[in-house]
């Protein structure tokens, strides 16, 4: 079967798929590559009621189950790319 492969830009994203509780099937079903700055952004949601739920995104690249893409002027062209 083949995978989708996605190119995840904006921390906002990330942060709705962990908060509709998606983000281990999206991992496991897709490859997944994640800005640096979306890394450093995206840490918690609140749900319904207010509560912080806090969450790694570098764990999962840890795990190899999500890839970097760098911010430098070098991988512009890469992302282009993938695009």
């Amino acid at each position: 079967m083949k995978r989708w492969s996605f190119l995840l830009l904006d921390a906002n994203v990330v942060i709705v798929l962990f908060k509709l509780g998606i983000w281990d099937r999206l991992v496991a079903a897709c490859d997944l590559h994640v800005s640096e700055t979306v890394i450093g952004e995206a840490h918690f949601f609140e749900d319904d009621e207010g509560n912080r739920h806090d969450f790694d995104v570098g764990g999962y690249v840890k795990s190899g189950g999500v890839k970097i893409v760098q911010r430098s002027a070098s991988r512009r062209e890469g992302v282009r790319r993938f695009i």
